[in-house]
């Protein structure tokens, strides 16, 4: 950790984040009238690279290289068009086009991973199908997850989206995808194994049903969203057999785990 805070330029010691009774506060959300952050602080510096991120820290830290790229694929636009009545034109992106470009991301991020990754272990995922699909044809050396919000609306999903294609509308659908293609696995919304029963309505036999098609289809999975920092869903997603779970403030939360442990100093 204290790694990760020299590498984006705060100071090692974990007291710089505003706490009460030892717990990570959240801070405010910002106002007109606020002050202008410090162009000269830590939060006014440029983010590191990725080459500088693997360089200038332990090979012992692994890193889940999550590649931001638009998730339309090239399918989710031609439904789009049919659904749509409009025609099937030179307008729409071509594997041509579409595909040398995703071809081309792919290439330069695994550029930068073999060339300064070390022996550390790295996770390859992101939200566009197409592109996870490109990273396991080009390796297999690497685990690819595909990052699916399994048909939990949010309100920055791109129009349509969950209209358009059925691994992002429905967590079964991307689960068999994702076996098809032989990926690692899916990461998606803790909501579907209940961290947030107050915003999404599921039970335990959905539940179980998903567990046990990602243990027939040997698919590992990982959870993010509201609900997964709490430490009774932690409980329950190594009781589910779930492959990890994703958060901020890993140093804070670890601190209210190991504090919430039988026999924990007060």
């Amino acid at each position: 950790l204290d790694e990760l805070r020299n590498l984006f330029g705060y100071e090692a010691s974990p007291s710089s984040s505003p706490t009460k009774g030892g717990r990570f506060i959240h801070p405010a959300a910002l106002k007109s009238d606020d002050p202008e952050p410090d162009e000269y602080g830590p939060d006014g510096q440029p983010l590191p690279e990725l080459s500088e991120a693997f360089r200038q820290t332990s090979t012992k830290l692994g890193f889940n290289v999550e590649m931001k790229y638009p998730r339309e694929t090239l399918l989710g636009c031609i439904t789009r068009a049919v659904n749509n009545g409009e025609p099937i034109t030179a307008h729409l992106p071509g594997p041509h086009t579409y595909f040398a470009q995703v071809n081309k991301f792919c290439d330069k991020v695994l550029d930068v991973v073999w060339k300064n990754a070390g022996p550390r272990p790295v996770i390859l995922s992101s939200f566009n199908a197409d592109l996870c699909a490109v990273l396991r044809l080009k390796q297999s050396h690497l685990p690819v997850l595909f990052i699916t919000r399994g048909g939990i609306t949010s309100a920055t999903e791109p129009p349509s989206m969950l209209h358009v294609d059925l691994r992002h509308s429905n967590l079964s659908v991307a689960l068999s995808w994702a076996h098809l293609m032989n990926l690692s696995g899916v990461v998606t919304l803790g909501q579907h194994f209940g961290s947030a029963k107050q915003l999404y309505d599921t039970n335990q036999d959905q539940i179980n049903s998903l567990l046990s098609d990602m243990q027939e289809k040997k698919l590992a999975c990982l959870v993010y969203g509201d609900g997964v920092s709490e430490v009774s869903f932690l409980h329950d997603a190594a009781n589910y057999g779930l492959t990890g779970i994703i958060i901020d403030r890993v140093d804070s939360y670890m601190r209210e785990y190991t504090d919430s442990l039988p026999g924990s100093p007060v």
